[in-house]
């Protein structure tokens, strides 16, 4: 059996270890941080009609990124651009800024609003 004198030593010993970890671990958090940030830097520099359409972008790289599993943020990358490319092109001509009413608003069915529900 062990005593609560050995029981608090090895709790003491543990957190003693995970703290003297946490800087390395933080280290490289950090540093695989600022990598991914230079990829995405020269991702968007050779890509700099994209920064326009970042929802497009994250989607593609999300698609890309679940049907590929272990693959590289490069690679991912890489799949992902001609689908981004090509989905930009498909809507580069269309307005999606302005909002279109439309002529009217009657409705034209059978059923009127004002039957309360009624059939």
């Amino acid at each position: 059996m062990i005593t609560e004198e050995e029981k608090e030593e090895i709790i003491q010993m543990a957190t003693e270890r995970a703290l003297l970890a946490l800087p390395l671990a933080v280290t490289r958090l950090i540093n695989q941080k600022i990598a991914l940030e230079k990829i995405k830097e020269q991702f968007y520099k050779e890509n700099q009609n994209f920064k326009d359409f970042p929802n497009i972008v994250v989607s593609e790289i999300e698609k890309a990124d679940s049907a590929n599993p272990g693959k590289t943020y490069e690679e991912i990358l890489k799949i992902s651009t001609p689908e981004i490319r090509r989905k930009i092109e498909s809507i580069r001509g269309m307005d999606v800024t302005t909002l279109k009413k439309p002529e009217s608003l009657s409705y034209r069915g059978g059923v009127q609003s004002s039957d309360m529900g009624e059939l």
